[in-house]
């Protein structure tokens, strides 16, 4: 019995993970994203320059669910609209996507294919919660790059908002 043990701990180890849950934060700098809107620099300040935001992750081998998860403290007044809150399901067998928009408080469904992107998968490695994550580039237009690291030891291809078509699930994010 030791022997067998010994023998199946190395195919348990590295076995993908094909279902589960990720938290992802998402940390959003307003005064960047905002500019130089003259109107904006009296409301946002350095004491609530970021946003910082919570969102799920649900997965199985042919779909995926993404949602925000509450906040802890609530953000009072117009400030709580300058990130988005969506809910993205995607049936990955289907290669189809549900997105439920929250537009100032109002709730509206998009269905839509999942959008096939161009990613440029690079050398640069990085490690996220124990995983071991590989650096792909996805050049949006002209002036926007998006970065994703994503594992494949997490075998779907999926990401947070709907991100994907990786050869593993994309654990971190960013964009320029």
């Amino acid at each position: 019995i030791s022997a067998l043990c010994i023998a199946l701990f190395p195919m348990i180890v590295s076995a993908q993970m094909t279902s589960g849950r990720i938290v992802f934060e998402r940390k959003t700098n307003l005064k960047k994203r905002m500019g130089d809107n003259p109107r904006m620099k009296n409301f946002i300040t350095e004491e609530n320059k970021y946003r910082i935001e919570n969102f799920e992750l649900f997965f199985n081998d042919s779909t995926c669910l993404f949602r925000p998860l509450p906040d802890n403290e609530p953000v009072e007044g117009f400030l709580k609209y300058f990130t988005t809150r969506n809910t993205v399901y995607q049936d990955i067998s289907s290669q189809h996507k549900y997105i439920i928009m929250d537009l100032w408080g109002t709730e509206a469904i998009i269905s839509d294919s999942i959008d096939q992107r161009n990613w440029k998968v690079t050398d640069s490695k990085r490690n996220i919660s124990g995983y071991s994550c590989r650096k792909a580039i996805f050049q949006m237009n002209d002036s926007t790059r998006i970065y994703a690291w994503f594992s494949i030891d997490v075998v779907p291809s999926i990401g947070p908002e709907g991100f994907g078509g990786l050869p593993g699930a994309i654990l971190g994010l960013a964009s320029e």
